[in-house]
């Protein structure tokens, strides 16, 4: 529990100072500082999660669902170097609104198999984090489509997910 408060503060100290927190464990995995390519493959994962969560905040924008969902978009590697981007809902099962599903297909298309939609019917940050833990992969970053709580952003910090996207005022 201490651990997991010590990394919102840290989060959001992170995020108020730089405007995001770096995920420290895919750029020192070996306990130091690793070179420029793994700090350009984070700012790219930060990019990602950021401009696929707006383009899902702006499906849901001005619809009966704003407010009421909340969208992350997270961004891992398995064990091989491969890139995944997982999306998350606060729907049950991973159920995606045909509001959404636009925005989801157009990605799909470009993404291929390296998309997936992640079941769950919890936050949908807390569930993309669960989905990595138990596939054995590092998840880089996360963004979503409404500002990150607390009790998320810790579990982010916690697996060293870079947070995208701003987080909730207490």
């Amino acid at each position: 529990m201490g651990l997991s408060l010590f990394g919102a503060y840290g989060a959001r100290k992170g995020i108020q100072t730089n405007g995001l927190w770096i995920n420290a464990k895919f750029l020192s995995s070996n306990g130091g500082i690793a070179g420029s390519s793994a700090t350009s493959a984070v700012s790219r994962a930060v990019e990602l999660s950021r401009d696929y969560s707006g383009q899902l905040k702006d499906s849901i924008v001005g619809t009966s669902l704003e407010g009421r969902i909340t969208m992350a978009v997270g961004i891992a590697t398995d064990a091989n170097g491969n890139q995944f981007t997982l999306i998350g809902t606060s729907e049950p099962n991973g159920y995606i609104r045909p509001q959404i599903s636009g925005v989801v297909s157009r990605w799909g298309y470009r993404l291929g198999t390296n998309l997936r939609v992640v079941k769950g019917g919890s936050h949908a940050e807390a569930d993309i984090v669960a989905y990595c833990k138990a596939q054995g992969w590092n998840i880089i970053s996360i963004g979503a489509t409404r500002p990150v709580c607390n009790s998320c952003a810790a579990e982010m910090a916690t697996a060293g997910a870079t947070v995208a996207t701003p987080l909730k005022n207490p």
